[in-house]
């Protein structure tokens, strides 16, 4: 059996349906005030140079990141400073407030995996009143909600990325919210067409060796022969998923053929799908595993089914040799931040995998993904470190 990590692109995905409005799409499609992009951190190079005001501007991030996200924020000339995340992944509004300083301009927020930040309403009560801005990173929480609205309608601007939750093959949004400026969108430039269709072409692979039934390794070779080709054929292409940023090519926007797809979209059975994945693979697993997330809030849109391992990467082989594409999220972040990086950011880098749960799994898939985690179990860590349970 083969279980991608990210939905995939079947025919389905290219008949359109028919939506009422442009409006009844959920937030950001639906708002006025955005822009589309190709990576997330495009979008965040892009509104931190235009934020610029000079070379002492300072931006606090929280120290369990990604990198790539604080990779364009420097490379728009700004200085981090970073705060940390607690064993609930949340984060202390009262350490936030201590950090601010003349030089701090801005504030970004990470949702993660899908779960919303409890305190960003107090958070933007702080922002209002130092005189600061608010960015919410919803790259993981794309469908999410807070309070019954959309995640990153509190803050000043907001972040998405498309193509960990959605059948696309690139594609990001930064959205601006009560009346904030954007960039000039007539700067951006449409990806090169092979970039667009070699992603696409292993979207549908991947559906096929879904729908197989079977891990198909001969298919894989296909693709990584093709690609190898490409590459001897010096015929360039801009990838996804991948770490680092190149400022040359922040430029890119989303490839057209991407927006289409966004229009034949099923958005409330995306999320719906994904919620109800979470619990079967909660029930399933519930008993011998431990996770930062214990329960599926009202708002959530779970983006990963999250694992505490005592090894990452020797259980992201396990599963990856019988079929299932898990996720070691978050391994190292940005270079600036591992001297101080609090004790459950480190905790998290080193143990926590992600299994996937998307839309396009079903009942057999979840038990599958279920079947093997158990066949791993002295890989799991079976509680949370003690200190979880005093937050």
């Amino acid at each position: 059996m083969f279980i991608p990590e990210y939905p995939t692109l079947s025919p389905r995905h290219f008949i359109s349906i028919k939506h009422e409005a442009y409006n009844a799409l959920p937030y950001p499609l639906s708002h006025q005030n955005k822009l589309f992009f190709y990576l997330a951190r495009n979008g965040i190079y892009h509104l931190f140079k235009k934020k610029k005001t000079s070379d002492w501007d300072t931006v606090l991030v929280p120290d369990y990141h990604h990198g790539n996200e604080i990779r364009a924020i420097i490379a728009a000339g700004w200085k981090v400073r970073f705060y940390h995340i607690g064993w609930d992944l949340t984060f202390s509004l009262n350490e936030i407030e201590e950090l601010i300083d003349d030089h701090v301009k801005g504030i970004l927020v990470i949702h993660y995996l899908g779960w919303p930040q409890k305190g960003i309403n107090q958070l933007k009560q702080i922002c209002n009143r130092k005189g600061i801005w608010l960015l919410e990173d919803c790259a993981l929480a794309f469908l999410a909600e807070s309070s019954s609205q959309p995640v990153g309608t509190v803050g000043d601007y907001a972040i998405f990325c498309l193509y960990k939750t959605l059948p696309v093959p690139n594609g990001a949004v930064l959205a601006s919210n009560k009346a904030q400026s954007l960039p000039e969108n007539g700067s951006f430039d449409l990806p090169g067409k092979l970039s667009t269709l070699s992603r696409s072409f292993q979207l549908g692979m991947d559906w096929v060796r879904l729908k197989s039934g079977f891990h198909l390794n001969s298919m894989n070779r296909v693709k990584q022969n093709i690609g190898s080709l490409l590459t001897r054929l010096k015929l360039t292409r801009v990838g996804v998923g991948d770490s680092g940023f190149d400022v040359n090519a922040a430029n890119l926007s989303m490839s057209d053929f991407a927006q289409k797809i966004l229009m034949n979209l099923d958005y409330v059975q995306i999320r719906s799908k994904r919620r109800k994945n979470f619990q079967i693979l909660h029930q399933f697993l519930n008993e011998i595993i431990s996770t930062p997330f214990t329960t599926l809030g009202q708002g959530t849109c779970p983006l990963f089914y999250p694992i505490l391992v005592k090894d990452k990467m020797e259980f992201i082989h396990k599963m990856h040799k019988k079929g299932i594409m898990a996720v070691p999220f978050w391994n190292h972040g940005h270079a600036f931040a591992q001297k101080n990086e609090s004790e459950p950011c480190r905790f998290f880098r080193r143990h926590l995998a992600e299994l996937p749960l998307h839309q396009d799994l079903d009942a057999k898939h979840l038990e599958y993904i279920a079947s093997c985690v158990k066949e791993e179990a002295y890989l799991l860590i079976k509680e949370m470190p003690k200190k979880y349970y005093g937050n």
